[in-house]
């Protein structure tokens, strides 16, 4: 059942890219018939956290890239300076969830 609802997901995000219609609302739609489907109980729980698993990846993933490519853009505009704030303000940071941590630590 895992592998049907990876595979009919995938799936209808080609073919509805294929077809000139939004893959990204298409397995919206087909989450919201698969809804309707009777899955057994003892998979349902595993199917959940599957899924949880995967957006987890995904959102992961996506951020990854995303700051790698900002920062590829944005590299060779930072100045020496900018470097201190950078530093300094990682550190400070730091520090401040150290106290926090120890501060709130039972």
């Amino acid at each position: 059942e895992i592998t049907i609802t990876l595979a009919s997901t995938y799936t209808t995000f080609y073919v509805a890219e294929v077809l000139g219609v939004s893959g990204v609302l298409s397995v919206v739609i087909l989450g919201l018939t698969m809804e309707r489907t009777s899955i057994s109980p003892e998979v349902e729980s595993f199917l959940h956290r599957f899924w949880e698993m995967m957006a987890y990846l995904a959102n992961t993933v996506i951020f990854i890239l995303v700051g790698v490519m900002i920062m590829e853009k944005s590299i060779h505009m930072i100045e020496g300076n900018d470097w201190f704030y950078i530093f300094t303000l990682y550190f400070g940071i730091n520090v401040i969830r150290l106290m926090v941590v120890i501060i709130l630590s039972p």
